[in-house]
């Protein structure tokens, strides 16, 4: 992984793997086959705020975009702020 050229990811390529990210149980690390693969370094922190609820929600994220592409309730969110 480190002898291959760096890329910058496109825009599926980033929300498949924040898909990825939120499905497991860990929002920052992926896990496969007994290996844990940290994605901290390369997510930004958010707090989005949704209709529903009275909060904001922290949630890791590549940008505000896969936020929005990721969720079903896109049309609930109100607002994102990055931390």
């Amino acid at each position: 992984m480190y002898k291959r050229q760096v890329k910058k990811l496109t825009r599926e390529e980033k929300n498949v793997w924040f898909h990825s990210l939120q499905s497991n149980s860990s929002n920052t690390n992926y896990k496969l086959g007994g290996w844990i693969f940290p994605f901290k370094q390369f997510l930004k922190r958010f707090a989005v705020k949704y209709n529903h609820s009275s909060g904001f929600s922290e949630i890791w994220a590549f940008d505000k975009t896969c936020i929005r592409y990721s969720f079903y309730t896109k049309s609930n969110i109100v607002e994102i702020i990055e931390l």
